[in-house]
């Protein structure tokens, strides 16, 4: 197990969109930046019109998402892709039409007058959506919500689509290839501290990989998980990426870069994970958990083989998932830094109580032991 200060050492920094640190809105002036160039070419390229603001999203990770106002008072959101081949953004834009036309509330992507949902600017893909008002998801109803809205989604996608170069591929893992990268990168931070360059984030790591290579000796192969249900999912859906309105209905699902073909129980267990167990949000609520999975039954299958498998799926792929550790070795600090501790803590805890825990989502009496609480504030590395 991690120590203390590892598991203290986690705090999704949602500042932004809790209102707590805005940046500033930034007028397109006639002398525009190259930042401001692109925003005013991907609005011309899909027919919308001058910019007259543009405002950096900065709630998510990823990519580089722009909240924009037009000479007409119209509100465009404006996604710049990370993956630079634009047949990912149009196999995402594939499953919203399908989503859409399945009855689920979400925008659609504007298309250019040549019928082109994506316009590359500068080498990077981009979209453009209607700007939606709203607010994420929060409060009593959550679970009950999340759950029934999940397994409705779940039942609208089920329909494979053909043909698509989804972002996210299928959950397979080499226990013996993430065993070498974290050798390879445990050799750049040796480097590193040779010149006296190394930061706090690789100091974790080394200590981070001490435990994940204990927790990898019990790693299951995959294909272990072969025979659960797979479909289209949506692949984040968790309350940032459902706004609702003021009376509190949902209004948009938001986000779908993370759709591909999987086992459906992995929408089930992320969600979850992300939502219930206090590693990117609020305090753990088991209780809660279990009431999302109970709606999600309401409305669709879910036996409880498929969710115990599900849970530990979830745990087997987080644990060879080295994408964070491997950004910061690359690129040095980035923002997903601050949810890799987060990560590690759910690994140990899954791996200790995991079987427990699914006995209890199924509606067992016995709830697992609490997860660690954050100790300490935000990963700030230095």
């Amino acid at each position: 197990m991690p120590s203390n200060a590892l598991l203290g050492m986690h705090r999704l920094m949602y500042a932004d969109a809790e209102g707590g640190r805005r940046p500033p809105c930034h007028a397109i002036l006639a002398a525009m930046s190259e930042d401001e160039t692109t925003i005013a070419a991907v609005c011309a390229a899909f027919g919308a019109g001058t910019p007259v603001a543009a405002e950096r999203v900065r709630a998510g990770y990823l990519n580089r998402d722009e909240a924009v106002t037009l000479a007409d008072g119209r509100r465009l959101f404006l996604k710049g892709s990370r993956h630079r081949d634009p047949r990912v953004v149009m196999a995402e834009h594939a499953v919203i039409y399908h989503a859409a036309a399945r009855g689920l509330p979400t925008p659609l992507p504007l298309m250019t007058r040549d019928s082109r949902t994506v316009v590359v600017v500068g080498g990077t893909p981009w979209s453009a959506y209607p700007f939606i008002v709203g607010e994420p998801l929060t409060g009593p109803p959550t679970a009950a919500t999340l759950g029934r809205l999940l397994a409705e989604t779940h039942r609208a996608l089920g329909l494979r689509l053909i043909g698509l170069t989804f972002a996210e591929g299928p959950l397979d893992w080499s226990t013996a290839a993430t065993l070498a990268e974290m050798a390879t990168i445990a050799e750049h931070i040796a480097v590193r501290e040779a010149a006296g360059t190394a930061d706090t984030f690789d100091t974790f790591t080394r200590e981070a990989f001490d435990t994940l290579r204990g927790v990898l000796r019990d790693a299951p192969p995959p294909d272990a998980f072969a025979s659960l249900p797979r479909q289209i999912i949506h692949g984040d859906f968790y309350p940032p990426n459902l706004l609702c309105d003021p009376p509190g209905q949902i209004i948009a699902v938001l986000d779908w870069e993370f759709a591909t073909v999987r086992p459906r129980v992995w929408d089930v267990a992320r969600a979850i994970a992300f939502t219930f167990l206090g590693v990117h949000g609020d305090p753990s609520d088991f209780a809660a958990a279990r009431a999302c999975v109970a709606a999600y039954r309401e409305r669709a299958p879910l036996p409880d083989d498929e969710l115990a498998a599900g849970i530990a799926l979830y745990l087997w792929r987080t644990a060879h998932n080295l994408a964070k550790y491997r950004w910061h070795d690359e690129r040095g600090p980035q923002p997903t830094d601050a949810l890799a501790p987060g990560d590690l803590a759910l690994v140990c805890w899954l791996h200790e109580h995991g079987e427990a825990f699914a006995r209890y989502l199924a509606g067992g009496p016995n709830p697992p032991p609490p997860f660690p609480p954050r100790e300490g504030g935000e990963w700030e590395v230095r």
